[in-house]
């Protein structure tokens, strides 16, 4: 069987799903079926020419838009008590001082390359808001890094301290973490990872997020939504250059 005859049989099987969940009332198994109905027949659009790709593409869109507006019939879901606790939940720190942190850092087994980049990092902001606060000019910073390092080298755990320094320096305001990998950025269907993605940004505004094996956000696939990931990701970093970092870890 052609790509292009597979592609339209799943496309179909998605949609007639979506139609039966519809009419059951199923609005959320609804939605998310018609969203994947909309992707198959994204993908048959890339692989057609002229008026029919012209067709193809206007049928996915109008089937995201059935998808949408089955939001306003879909319970919203309840929220969650004060002792309930996710997965990749908010980790907040209380504020402590910058030698504080510092000695957090320092009591970390070996990461002596590490040890000594923070604190010339932190020497370097040190001289720059000085010099700001002269009225003296000062370069554009990021305050954006990357770690990388094999398993259990400890990334994570200096991406906590990080969070703290950057808190106690005045750089970001509430000095929490947001952890996440890929499974809490990139949806899988069309028009959700940058929702999701936004959604996680949102969290992190005012602390960190670190993306844990940042490297699997690209997978290579033309059908991949990890693009789509870094390019919200990206924008936020260029909007929110202040109570804002990202930190990216790999090997």
């Amino acid at each position: 069987m052609a790509n292009a005859d597979v592609l339209y049989e799943t496309f179909e099987i998605y949609l007639k799903k979506a139609k039966l969940c519809q009419q059951s009332g199923d609005y959320a198994s609804a939605k998310k079926n018609y969203v994947n109905a909309a992707e198959q027949m994204l993908k048959l659009a890339k692989i057609s020419k002229g008026d029919v790709q012209t067709v193809r593409y206007q049928r996915a869109k109008n089937l995201i838009e059935t998808a949408k507006s089955l939001d306003a019939k879909i319970p919203a879901s309840p929220s969650k008590t004060l002792n309930q606790t996710t997965e990749n939940e908010v980790k907040k720190h209380e504020p402590i001082s910058l030698e504080a942190a510092l000695a957090k850092l320092n009591a970390l087994e070996g990461l002596s390359d590490v040890k000594s980049r923070v604190l010339a990092w932190v020497d370097q902001i040190k001289v720059f808001e000085l010099r700001k606060s002269r009225g003296l000019p000062v370069p554009d910073m990021s305050y954006h890094m990357v770690f990388t390092g094999n398993p259990g080298t400890g990334k994570t755990t200096v991406a906590r301290i990080m969070a703290e320094i950057y808190c106690a320096l005045g750089i970001i305001s509430s000095g929490h973490l947001v952890e996440v990998d890929r499974s809490g950025l990139v949806a899988g269907y069309v028009g959700q990872t940058a929702i999701k993605t936004q959604e996680v940004v949102r969290r992190a505004m005012g602390g960190v997020l670190f993306i844990d094996e940042a490297y699997s956000l690209v997978t290579g696939s033309d059908n991949d939504f990890g693009r789509e990931c870094i390019d919200t990701l990206l924008k936020a970093m260029e909007d929110s250059r202040t109570d804002f970092a990202v930190i990216v870890a790999g090997y």
